[in-house]
């Protein structure tokens, strides 16, 4: 069996641990995460050693055992990315943990700065998983910018997770074709480890938006429509806004409305799961996307979800689970929401479609993790 260590970011530990639960059974796999003491970690870990920790000495990590083996998983701690030395530091332990487990070949799925020395010194044995192929709007750090570039340019073999973007993503880093594969990511089975508190209902018709407040997530359209939806005299739909995020746009206006929620912090995984599983839709009107995190979470609580048709949003969310909008129409969103508000039997049409179905279709995670093995296998004979 091939022995593949699987190198991760903590912001993506939602879609590994589903990755990492199907490729346990082809590979002899290790999984090594970050953590940082600026980001809570979403292990739950209160304690944890600065440097190289095991995952088995632990406890908060025994209710994960079902996605990874406790003994075959790292946890790499740091104060801060930020500080030049500490990122060094991490980038040394990172290292030292793939030298001590000597892979076939490695996964990784961050061009992230403690990286640099994997990249340097393992770069003829990574697959490298391209969650987002370009830069969000907004985005300001250049210099990663560049360093993404470079590891696109120096790694050969890579996982992007949607088709509508392969092109061009090919075509913008002048990469071959049989170089790139599609995967595709699917319900978040992570969440669901989770007890949600169920919440007393109040009547209302509850709207979510969640994750972190960017330029890029169009909140500010959302806003406009419920301020038309509350003017045409609907008092029973509720919004809440909720993530950590610097505001690009002034919400104090919706602020006077009493349906109006907005909580502006970092949410815990365990927050999450309350807002999703006690809301009827979850919306993401984003401007421009890749693939969203959001909507797999709320796929895994079985919600419906209002997305725009940007990045490969359209390839997740369909009739059968939601519905598509175009990005920046204010109009849109007022329609879908009240089509679903007005049509309740629409919602649990497709909370059942999301419950019984979605997972065995081609938008699975046994179909997308196929993909990770070829593009591994790939790897793997170009070595010999």
């Amino acid at each position: 069996m091939k022995k593949v260590a699987f190198v991760s970011e903590m912001a993506l530990l939602e879609p590994n641990l589903s990755i990492v639960k199907r490729l346990n059974t082809t590979y002899d796999l290790y999984y090594v995460t970050d953590c940082r003491q600026d980001i809570p970690n979403k292990f739950g870990i209160k304690n944890i050693r600065r440097g190289i920790n095991r995952a088995i000495d632990y406890e908060e990590m025994t209710k994960f055992s079902s996605f990874f083996n406790l003994q075959k998983t790292y946890l790499i701690y740091s104060l801060t990315n930020k500080n030049f030395f500490n990122a060094i530091k991490k980038a040394y332990d990172v290292v030292r943990v793939v030298r001590k487990i000597s892979p076939s070949v490695i996964l990784t799925d961050t061009t992230a700065p403690y990286t640099v020395l994997l990249f340097l010194f393992y770069y003829h044995k990574i697959v490298l998983l391209v969650h987002d192929p370009f830069p969000h709007s907004g985005y300001k750090k250049k210099w990663l910018i560049l360093f993404r570039y470079l590891a696109f340019k120096l790694i050969r073999n890579k996982v992007i997770f949607n088709t509508k973007q392969y092109e061009a993503f090919i075509r913008n880093y002048k990469l071959s074709p049989q170089d790139v594969f599609c995967s595709n990511l699917s319900t978040f089975e992570f969440m669901k480890v989770y007890r949600p508190c169920n919440k007393k209902k109040d009547g209302k018709f509850k709207i979510l938006f969640w994750g972190i407040i960017s330029q890029y997530k169009g909140i500010e359209y959302l806003c406009s429509a419920f301020e038309e939806i509350v003017k045409q005299g609907y008092q029973d739909i509720e919004l809440t806004i909720a993530g950590s995020g610097e505001l690009y746009f002034d919400i104090d206006p919706y602020l006077k409305y009493s349906n109006f929620k907005f909580i502006h912090k970092f949410l815990t995984n365990e927050e999450i799961a309350d807002y999703v599983f006690n809301t009827d839709i979850v919306v993401c009107p984003y401007v421009d996307a890749t693939q969203s995190g959001v909507i797999m979470t709320a796929f895994a609580y079985c919600k419906p979800v209002i997305a725009t048709n940007v990045g490969g949003l359209s390839e997740v969310v369909d009739e059968y689970s939601g519905i598509l909008i175009e990005p920046r129409s204010v109009k849109q969103l007022v329609d879908s929401i009240l089509l679903l508000y007005k049509k309740p039997y629409i919602i649990k049409q497709m909370e059942r479609y999301l419950r019984e179905d979605y997972a065995e279709t081609e938008k699975g995670w046994e179909h997308g993790s196929a993909i990770i093995a070829s593009a591994i296998e790939k790897q793997y004979e170009e070595q010999l």
